[in-house]
């Protein structure tokens, strides 16, 4: 991933249930885990070789005990090189309201945001699915 984006490596990988057991139970000078508690949802549940943070999800990658895929991401140095770009489409706006048949105020808030790939093919790089079989 270096070499294709010309900048950086994994920094962040996303993980199920079992690829994630498994590397709980590496001894802590390879996998060190985040102490934060099982929950519902995505949660960071380490750091590998020290240098990769570790997060759980519960969907989007296959996942059993046989074979499983870790969703690999790199954080670029430079933010107009991260494979995902994230803005404000229309800036952040807040209107008063006319008053209710009670006479009170309120406001309303509008704003739009986007999330796309990177248009720069090296910057869209910054990501892989890594495959892992034979598990069992």
């Amino acid at each position: 991933m270096a070499i294709d984006t010309m900048d950086h490596g994994i920094t962040h990988a996303y993980v199920g249930k079992y690829i994630a057991s498994q590397w709980m139970s590496l001894p802590r000078e390879i996998f060190e885990p985040s102490g934060i508690a099982e929950r519902p949802g995505i949660y960071r549940i380490g750091r590998l070789f020290g240098r990769i943070d570790v997060y759980y999800t519960p969907k989007g990658l296959t996942d059993t005990a046989a074979a499983g895929q870790i969703l690999g991401i790199g954080k670029a140095t430079n933010v107009s090189l991260n494979p995902f770009v994230l803005g404000d489409a229309v800036a952040p706006t807040v209107m008063p309201l006319a008053f209710n048949a009670d006479m009170k105020r309120g406001a309303a808030f509008y704003a739009r945001n986007f999330t796309a790939v990177n248009p720069f093919k090296q910057a869209a790089l910054g990501c892989a699915v890594i495959n892992v079989t034979n598990m069992i």
